[in-house]
């Protein structure tokens, strides 16, 4: 809020993790999120943030980006991820496409960071509930 930038948060995580895990093992989850994570930081800019935010759950901070920045680029991200299927590294085997449902917030439409982060995880369940594979953005309080 310091140098006025506009600052967006965004929560995603994987769709149907649970079946990688227990369809083929956790080593094969892991390297589903060492995937996901490789290619998040690949297409932020210096500035940006992303992190494991716990499970199969990440969240990225865009600064300096409107909500259809960062709505693009984690779109980007989306796309790139599910291009190709996953093949695990051990057994060779296909585990098929990686796909994410995610939730974004424009931070400065909340009244704290701790209210947009819950915005954007409420964004990310409404994306799963509208079919999956799919970013929605948060939407702000009435003021």
């Amino acid at each position: 809020r310091r140098d006025d930038r506009s600052l967006a948060v965004a929560v995603f995580d994987v769709d149907h993790f649970k079946k990688v895990n227990d369809t083929y093992g956790h080593h094969a989850g892991d390297e589903v999120l060492k995937r996901v994570a490789n290619a998040a930081a690949k297409a932020l800019r210096a500035g940006d943030m992303v992190g494991r935010f716990g499970g199969e759950e990440f969240v990225i901070i865009y600064r300096g980006f409107s909500l259809e920045d960062a709505r693009d680029n984690l779109d980007a991200i989306r796309e790139t991820l599910s291009k190709r299927p996953f093949i695990n590294r051990t057994t060779r085997e296909s585990l098929g496409m990686i796909t994410f449902s995610g939730g974004i917030a424009d931070l400065f439409a909340f009244p704290d960071r701790d209210s947009a982060l819950r915005a954007a995880d409420e964004a990310l369940y409404r994306a799963k509930n509208e079919g999956r594979d799919r970013i929605e953005l948060a939407i702000p309080p009435i003021s």
